[in-house]
């Protein structure tokens, strides 16, 4: 009768090395991560590039989940995480490389922080009203400036800015742009008044939109623009002429007109494309989008 030797198999789970693969770090959580870098100094190099990837500024209190938590955990105040913040900047800014800002941002806060986050490449503003001049040299600092996301954003521009060339400056291998409901203002203001939050509403010149159309962006992949009227129609025809590496496309439905159907029907490099609901002229005939891999139509119900 034979016998079964029974073999002692270790099963032990190395997790310090499991948890170091950028497969799991990459999926985790943002507190779970946080809390991960604080096992050991080899958990904090790998995540200080992921934690510190993307920033806000100008949320409401109450978008301050994270935060929170992590105040109510340690017993410290929001001011002294800012405080913090600020003193360790210097460590982490080369890991920076999105900025989200929103309306409570403190849009003279802007140049400074294209100085320090050398490394950006996305910027995205929500509803946010800020001086021309302060924009603009800011994108000029920003030399690695991929992708930029505008909504309901309005630039202040006073009698005394002087503006040569472009409106506003980009790099060579800018390739994302997108703009909603976006506004360009000209002030009876002779200068910036230098206040936070400031009205500008009573010495308003003229308002335009600001749409960028008569840009160039040679590296343009990826363009966005909604909330306009359909005057501008005839602007965006030209623009998407003169662009013709886009391959991602999101537009207001009520921009299209036949002249921009049929550009978007031969656009060879245009695989991905999206029209938002603002209405359609029901006259216009649809073509074959015979290149389009990814098609979607945004609507909206009426509540």
């Amino acid at each position: 009768m034979s016998s079964l030797n029974s073999v002692a198999v270790d099963i032990t789970i190395a997790w310090d090395l499991i948890l170091n693969l950028n497969e799991i770090l990459d999926y985790l959580p943002t507190l779970d991560k946080i809390e991960l870098s604080q096992l050991s100094k080899l958990f904090r190099l790998k995540l200080k590039p992921k934690l510190f990837r993307i920033v806000k500024f100008g949320q409401k209190p109450s978008d301050l989940t994270t935060i929170d938590k992590i105040c109510i955990n340690e017993g410290i105040s929001k001011d002294s995480i800012n405080e913090h913040f600020i003193d360790k900047l210097p460590d982490i800014s080369s890991h920076i490389l999105e900025l989200s800002l929103y309306r409570f941002f403190n849009v003279y806060k802007f140049f400074e922080i294209s100085l320090t986050f050398a490394n950006l490449q996305q910027i995205r503003m929500f509803k946010i009203c800020l001086p021309l001049q302060i924009f603009r040299k800011s994108l000029q600092n920003l030399k690695k400036l991929r992708l930029l996301s505008l909504d309901q954003i309005t630039l202040v521009q006073f009698t005394n800015d002087d503006i040569i060339g472009p409106l506003l400056n980009f790099p060579g291998e800018f390739n994302s742009l997108s703009l909603s409901d976006c506004y360009l203002i000209k002030s009876k203001l002779v200068e910036d008044p230098l206040k936070a939050s400031y009205n500008y509403g009573r010495q308003v010149i003229s308002k335009d939109y600001l749409h960028l159309m008569d840009h160039q962006f040679p590296s343009l992949k990826s363009y966005t623009i909604l909330g306009y009227k359909h005057s501008i129609a005839p602007m965006l025809s030209n623009f998407l002429a003169k662009h013709p590496h886009i391959n991602k496309l999101k537009i207001s439905s009520n921009l299209l007109s036949q002249q921009i159907l049929t550009l978007i029907s031969t656009h060879r490099s245009l695989y991905d494309l999206t029209f938002e609901d603002f209405g359609i002229d029901l006259n216009l005939e649809i073509p074959q989008f015979s290149n389009i891999k990814k098609f979607n139509y945004i609507t909206y119900q009426s509540v």
